[in-house]
Parts: structure tokens; C-alpha cells; sequence
């Protein structure tokens, strides 16, 4: 590929990630155990912590195979409308080690964005439209996962559900503190400045 476009595709991922972490509450979303208020809207069953990476692996054909989906219905629409309001709160995904690592600010957000494609993925299989499309997809995801020696372990966000009705997010403090975050941000800053003073010294 050439270097021009590999600047500018890592240019937008930069841009990205600070709009995403720009966007951040200043709080958690979400408490555990839930509150009443919090366990709100259509439950999404969550994922173990070794499931994620088979879903991760399959979430852009789980997107693709959404968006060709005809006819829908309102719970269709709600599950993927929460599924991408959940990724965009989680960076889109870009933050490293987000779904590898627990004690990541971005761990419980990556456990809500994938239980909610893979919700997504198992109404498709119910629905009118692609169902056989869907259910293929879904035996390959359940292929990994078997395949996965891991799949099974469980973490502190896999216990509890997850709702349309409560989108999680992490803390922008933590966010920002996270050292992938944080040394990518201050590459960004050494960067900026490292070009304004080549500007200035023209």
C-alpha cells in the first residue's frame, strides 16, 4: 500500500480515537451490580471474555450481513442502533488491548458493543430475509469459539446482561490514563509540535 494512504488511513484512526475519547463522560455509564433504572430496554445476553475474540474476528460480516437485512422490524433496528451507539462509545474498537485485556477502561464497553452484534446476528437468524445467510455466520462464530481453548473463561463483565437501554462507556479520566491512550495521545501532541516548529523555523 502505498505510504500516502497508509498516512491518511492512520491520520482518521488518530482522529478517531481523540473525538471518541474527547466524547467520553466524565463518568462510567453503567454500575455494577445494574440499577433498576440502568436494566432498561431488550436484554442482550453477554459474552464470556473468550467468546469475544470469536466475535471480534466475524463483527464486520456480522455488519455487513445487518445492513443487507430486508425486511426488519423494531427489534432488529434496536439491537443494531444499540450495537453501533455502543462501538462508536468504545472507539470504534480502535483502542489496543481493549477486548485482551480486563482491567482496560475500554473492556466492558468491548463486552456490550460484541454481545450486541452477536444479538444482532441471532435475531437475522429469526427473521424473515437471510436467515440461512445468518445462521451460517453464526455456526462459524460458535466454530471458533469451540475451537478456542479460552472460550470459556469468564471475567467480571460476563456475568451480567447487557440492555438497549443503558449504553456502557468508560470514564474519560480513566480513558485518557490508560497507557495505550495516553502514549498515543502524547505522540500526537510530540508530533503536533515537532511539525509547528518545523513550520515556524521556515
Amino acid at each position: 500500500m502505498p505510504r500516502s494512504k497508509q498516512g491518511g488511513r492512520g491520520l482518521a484512526a488518530a482522529l478517531f480515537l481523540i473525538a471518541a475519547v474527547a466524547a467520553l463522560p466524565a463518568e462510567a455509564h453503567r454500575q455494577t451490580p445494574l440499577t433498576a433504572e440502568e436494566a432498561v430496554g431488550l436484554e442482550i445476553p453477554g459474552l464470556t471474555h473468550g467468546e469475544m475474540r470469536s466475535v471480534e474476528r466475524y463483527r464486520s460480516e456480522i455488519r455487513r450481513l445487518a445492513g443487507r437485512q430486508y425486511p426488519t422490524d423494531a427489534t432488529f433496528r434496536r439491537l443494531l442502533n444499540h450495537a453501533n451507539i455502543q462501538l462508536a462509545y468504545c472507539a470504534w474498537g480502535l483502542v489496543p488491548n481493549s477486548i485482551a485485556d480486563e482491567a482496560s477502561p475500554f473492556n466492558e464497553c468491548a463486552h456490550a458493543y460484541l454481545s450486541a452484534y452477536r444479538a444482532v446476528l441471532a435475531r437475522m437468524a429469526d427473521m424473515p430475509g437471510q436467515p440461512e445467510a445468518a445462521r451460517q455466520l453464526a455456526g462459524r462464530i460458535d466454530t471458533a469459539i469451540r475451537a478456542d481453548p479460552e472460550a470459556e473463561l469468564l471475567c467480571q463483565y460476563s456475568v451480567e446482561p447487557f440492555y438497549t437501554g443503558s449504553v456502557v462507556a468508560p470514564a474519560a479520566l480513566d480513558a485518557v490514563r490508560y497507557p495505550p491512550v495516553a502514549l498515543f495521545l502524547a505522540a500526537i501532541l510530540l508530533s503536533g509540535m515537532g511539525l509547528a516548529l518545523r513550520r515556524f523555523g521556515r
